[in-house]
């Protein structure tokens, strides 16, 4: 297999709503970031997918990725939808002398 997508299995319950606990905090969720930051730097590559429950963010979740192209949830027409980087500018082909 060359590549394979992720995706939330329903049995993670993700969204779930429960009680906030300190496991929760955006400081632990950073901390980790961070350690899969610098345990990314050395891998030969691969990629890496962090997502958790977010009121602040379209679809309810939050979403980080390593080794992928950015990507960013956006809503719009009450849909979710994931917004890829613009391709690179390419220069116009050189014109034909005349």
């Amino acid at each position: 297999m060359s590549s394979a997508g992720a995706s939330i299995p329903p049995q993670m319950l993700a969204a779930r709503k429960r009680r906030p606990s300190r496991d929760d905090s955006d400081g632990v969720r950073q901390r980790v970031w961070a350690v899969l930051c610098e345990w990314f730097s050395h891998t030969q590559g691969g990629s890496v997918v962090m997502t958790w429950p977010s009121k602040q963010e379209p679809g309810g979740q939050g979403l980080l990725t390593l080794g992928l192209p950015k990507r960013e949830l956006v809503a719009h027409d009450n849909m979710v939808l994931v917004r890829w980087p613009p391709p690179p500018p390419t220069e116009p082909p050189a014109s034909a002398p005349t």
